[in-house]
C-alpha cells in the first residue's frame, strides 16, 4: 500500500515539474519574442532617416588593379579597357594619384612602378596626362594584366553637399523628396572627429532619437575616406 501511495506522490510531482518547466518555457518565448511590444514610432522613424539618406548620398565605385614592367623609354603606358568606364582616377601601389587619361575604350596612364588600381566613378575629375607618346601595353602578348572588376557602394561628397545644400535652402522639398514626415537634423564628421558638414534645426522635443552611420566618403579628385554620418530625428 505505501508503495502504491509513493508513486502516485512521485507521479504528482512529475506532473508539477513538468508544469513548472512548461511554464518558464513559455515566460522565456515571451521575454525574447514579446508580442505586446509597442513599437517605438522613433525608432521606425529613424531607420526609415537612415535608409533614405544613405540612398541619396549613394555612388557606385567600381576599381580593377593593373599590373605590368615598366618601359624605360617611355614615361607613360596606354592600354585597352572594356569596362566601360566613365571618369576614371588611377593610383599607384602606394595609393597616390598620378595622371592619367581616358580616350574611348583606352587610358593613358603615367609610369609609377608597376602596379595600379584604376577607379571609376561619375564624380571624379581627372588628373590628365597630356602626351601622345605612351608605350601601348599588348594584353595578349602578357605585357599586362587586369585583375578582378569590383564594384562597391559608397556615399558621393558631390552628393553630400548637394543634401547639405538643399537642407538649408528648400528644407520642405527635401523632406518630400526624402517622403518623410518627421523634422530631422544630421552631420558628418571624419575619422579624427573633425565636422565635414551638418545640418541643424531646433528642437523642443526630449523623444530624440540619434544614430551614427559609418559610410565612405568619395571625393571627386579621388581620395577615399572613412567618416561618420549621425542623423538624428523627433516627434
Amino acid at each position: 500500500m505505501n508503495i502504491i501511495k509513493n508513486k502516485r506522490a512521485i507521479s504528482h510531482i512529475e506532473i508539477v515539474l513538468s508544469f513548472v518547466i512548461f511554464a518558464g518555457f513559455l515566460v522565456f518565448l515571451l521575454a525574447i519574442f514579446n508580442p505586446f511590444q509597442v513599437v517605438d514610432n522613433n525608432t521606425n522613424s529613424i531607420d526609415k532617416l537612415e535608409r533614405v539618406i544613405t540612398n541619396y548620398l549613394s555612388t557606385d565605385l567600381s576599381l580593377v588593379s593593373f599590373n605590368t614592367s615598366k618601359h624605360d623609354d617611355k614615361t607613360c603606358f596606354e592600354v585597352e579597357e572594356n569596362y566601360d568606364f566613365s571618369n576614371v582616377i588611377v593610383k599607384n601601389q602606394a595609393k597616390d594619384v598620378i595622371k592619367a587619361t581616358k580616350h574611348e575604350n583606352k587610358i593613358d596612364v603615367e609610369y609609377s612602378g608597376t602596379f595600379y588600381t584604376i577607379y571609376s566613378n561619375p564624380d571624379f575629375s581627372e588628373n590628365s596626362l597630356l602626351t601622345n607618346d605612351c608605350k601601348t601595353i599588348d594584353l595578349t602578348k602578357g605585357e599586362g594584366i587586369f585583375g578582378i572588376l569590383r564594384t562597391v557602394k559608397a556615399s558621393s561628397y558631390t552628393n553630400l553637399t548637394k543634401f547639405n545644400q538643399t537642407y538649408y535652402n528648400n528644407y520642405g522639398s527635401l523632406k518630400s523628396s526624402l517622403q518623410i514626415s518627421k523634422d530631422f537634423s544630421f552631420s558628418v564628421r571624419d575619422s579624427s572627429s573633425n565636422t565635414l558638414m551638418k545640418g541643424e534645426r531646433k528642437t523642443m522635443s526630449n523623444r530624440i532619437a540619434s544614430r551614427d552611420i559609418p559610410i565612405e566618403l568619395v571625393y571627386s579628385n579621388g581620395d577615399i575616406k572613412l567618416a561618420i554620418l549621425n542623423i538624428k530625428t523627433w516627434s
